[in-house]
This record gives C-alpha cells, sequence and structure tokens, in this order.
C-alpha cells in the first residue's frame, strides 16, 4: 500500500487532466437508429422538450432474477468527447455508445414498485390495486441518499431549480432531495412507458403506468 501523501497528488493530477480535456454537451432529445432488415428504423427519446412539455419513461433491460423490471424517467443526454486527445481508454462496456470517439449516456431517474402493488404480472410490472388492476402498473421514484447534497451545495445551486422564487425552488429541491439519479447506455432501453404522475405536490409520487392504450 502506498501512503496516502504519496496516491492523493497523482489521483488529483489524473482528474484534473480527465476535466481539461473532456468536453460535455447536454441536449434532451436522442434518436436513435436500429436496422431491421433492409429498413432503418428511427425511434426518439425525450428528456427535455419544451415544446411539448414531453418527458418520456422507459423500460431498460433487466437482468434475470430482478422481481420488478427495470423502469426509469429520462432526464437528460449527456455527450462525452475528448477521449482521444486526452490520451483516456474508453471503457470496454461502453465501447456500444462510443461513436467518432464520443461516449453518449442517459441521465435518468429510477422508479421503483410501490408499496400498494404487491402483485407483478408475467413482465415483473407491479400491478395497481383494484378497479385499475386490469391494465395499470403503479410506480413511485426510487430512493437513494444523496450524501453529496450537503446544505452547502443546494445554496449555491439553489437558483438552478424550477422556480420563480426562493421558495418554490427550495420545495422543488425537497421533491428530489432523496431521488436516484443514473447514467446508463441509451442501448439499454427497451421500450416505451405509459406513465402519468400523480399526487405530483408531495415528495411520495405515485407514478400510474397504463399497460396497454385502447385505439392505439
Amino acid at each position: 500500500m502506498f501512503p496516502p501523501s504519496a496516491v492523493v497528488p497523482s489521483v488529483r493530477k489524473r482528474y484534473f487532466h480527465i476535466v481539461s480535456n473532456l468536453q460535455f454537451r447536454f441536449c434532451g432529445v436522442l434518436r436513435m437508429y436500429n436496422d431491421i432488415g433492409s429498413r432503418k428504423l428511427s425511434r426518439k427519446f425525450v428528456g427535455i422538450d419544451n415544446s411539448t412539455q414531453r418527458r418520456d419513461f422507459v423500460r431498460a433491460h433487466t437482468p434475470p432474477g430482478e422481481d420488478t423490471c427495470f423502469s426509469a424517467e429520462i432526464i437528460m443526454f449527456v455527450e462525452i468527447s475528448g477521449f482521444c486527445e486526452g490520451g483516456i481508454t474508453v471503457p470496454h462496456r461502453l465501447h456500444s455508445s462510443s461513436k467518432g470517439g464520443t461516449v453518449v449516456l442517459a441521465l435518468i431517474r429510477w422508479l421503483s414498485a410501490h408499496p400498494d402493488a404487491l402483485l407483478r404480472d408475467t413482465s415483473r410490472r407491479p400491478i395497481c390495486t383494484s378497479p385499475l388492476d386490469i391494465n395499470h402498473a403503479l410506480w413511485k421514484y426510487a430512493k437513494s441518499n444523496r450524501l453529496l447534497l450537503t446544505t452547502n451545495t443546494v445554496r449555491k445551486n439553489l437558483r438552478y431549480y424550477d422556480g420563480s422564487d426562493e421558495a418554490q425552488r427550495l420545495r422543488n429541491y425537497r421533491r428530489e432531495s432523496d431521488a436516484y439519479f443514473d447514467l446508463i447506455l441509451p442501448e439499454t432501453f427497451e421500450s416505451y412507458m405509459n406513465c402519468t404522475p400523480c399526487n405530483e405536490l408531495t415528495q411520495e409520487n405515485s407514478i400510474l403506468e397504463t399497460i396497454t392504450i385502447p385505439f392505439e
């Protein structure tokens, strides 16, 4: 083991090198293409779209053995470039998302099964209680202990939260103070979800998923 005095400066120098060479671009919409035989299919995923006020919910690839299928709300997309210039090797697991030296990640907010939804269907969705159990699943936002979200951090960044005054911004901060955000590969998206957030003024949001849309 190296003493901390020998390790920390080298780690700090490496972080500075990464930050100095990588470029980050944030976008609200990502269009993905799949080749199906002779056809090229296009799918548009939306995190932020001020023109339609749309934000997509998606089903992500779920490993075998999980009780509930992995589901999330898209927040935005992050394009990271500059790996070659910085002499940084892209991890092998990101190669599928690496195009022209740019890695694309999706910033998402995880969902978890609502505590009232005790049953699962064959697709591992948490089925809503009666009388909506025939065609609906019931979710809530998953929670995480955000240790880096200190009082000082919130105070410095409060102006970036939605709201016309400080009181509204504080309410919006509290609504996501324990939100479970994550960065995942867009290639793991398997399907859209037809979701409607309910009780949005409370911290315990309920999210109703309509499994089959009539006349779709």
